[in-house]
């Protein structure tokens, strides 16, 4: 897939790596080949759609470990385990811990090729949200205090009249406010803005401190 990246980590022996690389070069995928967790971070791009494949190990309680690791480096992009031992429980297991997928080693092309594409096009709408979700935190954090706070009230419902009896300050200040505050954010509504916050995860009770 343009535009994207797949990286593959196991300590296992070269074979495994081989078998791997020769395995998606089949379905015209490239791989990038990492000994270690360390080594991943290293050269992880967090602005590149991607895909993490990792083996297995029988000692690696369902991926548990592994997937933790890789998780705890900061490292958002899907992550496909790999075993020689994959049973329908432990898949279901480790998908829960936060897997995007397990399959079982060795396995096909078409299925290997499918589940690395599935996974980055999850990456890509990830990337998609995070970047929306950055562009209005950064407009949020141009507001004013008095924006802010004019903001929170418009979001909790209050009308233009409302707030201005709350703040004690003329309607028509309150209405130049919520303008202002509407340009700055690129929104033409408070509905609009509403829903956009809530699409991005924003806590909607506290944007005085967002």
């Amino acid at each position: 897939m343009k535009d994207s990246k797949v990286y593959f980590i196991s300590d296992q022996p070269a074979r495994l790596s081989d078998q791997c690389v020769n395995t998606l070069a089949l379905a015209k995928i490239k791989v990038e080949i990492c000994a270690s967790v360390s080594r991943l971070t290293d050269l992880y791009d967090p602005g590149l759609a991607s895909c993490v494949l990792a083996y297995m190990r029988a000692s690696d309680y369902l991926g548990i470990d592994i997937h933790r690791t890789i998780v705890n480096q900061g490292i958002g992009a899907p992550v496909i385990l790999l075993s020689e031992a994959a049973d329908v429980p432990m898949a279901v297991t480790a998908i829960k811990q936060g897997a995007f997928d397990v399959l079982p080693w060795p396995t096909g092309k078409n299925e290997l090729s499918d589940t690395i594409n599935q996974a980055i096009h999850s990456d890509q709408k990830r990337l998609k949200h995070q970047k929306a979700k950055d562009d209005l935190k950064n407009r949020l954090d141009d507001l004013t205090p008095r924006e802010k706070e004019i903001l929170q009230l418009v979001v909790n419902g209050l009308s233009s009249s409302q707030i201005a009896y709350k703040l004690v300050r003329s309607e028509k200040t309150v209405k130049l406010h919520r303008a202002h505050i509407m340009k700055k954010l690129a929104c033409d509504s408070a509905h609009e803005l509403v829903h956009r916050m809530i699409k991005l995860e924003f806590d909607l009770d506290d944007l005085e401190n967002v």
